[in-house]
């Protein structure tokens, strides 16, 4: 899994500049662009790298 961590930041980078665009506009790109339902499939895909991470950080706290 600690092969995957890059590809997780680079989601949750691209998911942390997709939120900040909407906030400061108010317009969903992702549903603008891809449309309802892919853009659900790309949140879940986001949501899912940050529960990885999350998981990774915990389990791997200790070790170096």
């Amino acid at each position: 899994m600690k092969e995957y961590k890059p590809i997780f930041i680079w989601v949750l980078i691209v998911g942390g500049l997709l939120w900040g665009y909407e906030g400061v506009t108010g317009t969903n790109l992702l549903m603008s662009v891809l449309g309802i339902s892919i853009a659900n499939i790309v949140e879940i895909v986001i949501g899912v790298a940050a529960l990885a991470l999350a998981y990774m950080k915990l389990t791997m706290s200790g070790k170096k």
